[in-house]
């Protein structure tokens, strides 16, 4: 009888354990999986992260994160006809239009925003791993001394220079707070003589860690509940974040 040497073994099954993401990506559903690339926006590119899944009656679920600005969405419309890929983001404006690669680990096509992007701009992803879906983020609980109004000043940089502002420029944003049924909390967002307050898309807090969205404009501000004050980042889509420091003027 052929001996079968035990270093042949380990060695086989090194192979199987490293060609096993290979195999994944290439016997999963097309399109589906954990995606990660850039966008090439005018001035810089910026981190993408895209998870697409497919269930077993064929639906489709999908998330889409940039992490520098802070921002995680669902995608819906997602659609996937080989070579084409396509999805957006209805709330977030937000459209992307690309091809998968013949061996199904690369996206290439464009990818546009409503809010400042109206011509699409490169965008490449690469399969990484299997898909990780993530919920879209909801408005919790906040604690009842943070009702009222909260109120900073926002210095606009470069990548915020267009006909009307310039790099250096100041522009006061005001926070509106209040608890509504059930507790969740609810609020606007508005500048000093503004007609209109603008009512927030998502407001939460979990520990110190204050967030609220703005769907409408590609808002997201990230801040840290100390002192009384929230201290923390404005973030636009496609802009450079600045810092925002709220302080609570008056309560409810």
């Amino acid at each position: 009888m052929k001996r079968i040497k035990y270093g042949s073994i380990v060695s086989a099954a090194l192979i199987l354990l490293l060609a096993a993401p290979f195999a994944v990506a290439q016997t999963g559903t097309a399109g589906s999986g954990h995606w990660e690339g850039t966008i090439q926006l005018p001035k810089k590119a910026v981190k993408i992260v895209v998870d697409l899944a497919q269930d077993a009656k064929g639906e489709w679920t999908g998330s889409l994160e940039i992490p520098e600005q802070k921002l995680s969405l669902a995608v819906s419309d997602i659609a996937v006809n080989k070579p084409s890929v396509s999805f957006n983001s209805k709330e977030w404006l937000l459209a992307v239009e690309g091809e998968l690669s013949p061996d199904g680990k690369s996206i290439k096509g464009g990818f546009t925003s409503g809010f400042l992007l109206s011509v699409p701009v490169p965008m490449q992803l690469q399969w990484v791993s299997r898909a990780a879906v993530k919920g879209p983020a909801g408005s919790t609980r906040i604690s009842r001394d943070m009702e009222g109004t909260w109120e900073g000043v926002v210095t606009l940089g470069a990548a915020w220079e267009d006909d009307n502002t310039s790099a250096g420029s100041t522009t006061t944003v005001r926070v509106t707070l209040v608890t509504g049924p059930g507790g969740i909390a609810s609020g606007a967002l508005s500048k000093p003589g503004a007609p209109d307050p603008v009512p927030l898309s998502v407001i939460g807090l979990k520990g110190n860690t204050f967030r609220l969205e703005l769907n409408s404009a590609g808002v997201v501000y990230v801040g840290d509940l100390k002192d009384g004050q929230l201290i923390g980042e404005w973030n636009q889509f496609g802009l450079d974040p600045v810092p925002l420091t709220l302080k609570h003027i008056n309560s409810k």
